[in-house]
């Protein structure tokens, strides 16, 4: 659906997770890219809120890792 460009060419296959840090996550544009991005298998992503927005993202991004 999306994919992101890039500025170099690969010369083997990656092997790892692109890791994405998305900051003001808990609402407006940051929370609209965490949704689009946590639909995607092929980023690994970070997302930073206000302590008030945590509980939140918890509850609707579980996670492999628990906390």
């Amino acid at each position: 659906m999306f994919t992101f460009l890039h500025f170099f060419k690969r010369t083997k296959p990656q092997t790892y997770k692109a890791v994405i840090l998305i900051t003001g996550g808990g609402s407006g544009l940051g929370l609209a890219l965490v949704e689009l991005l946590y639909s995607q298998t092929n980023y690994r992503v970070v997302a930073t809120a206000r302590k008030r927005s945590l509980l939140f993202l918890k509850e609707k991004f579980p996670t492999e890792y628990g906390d």
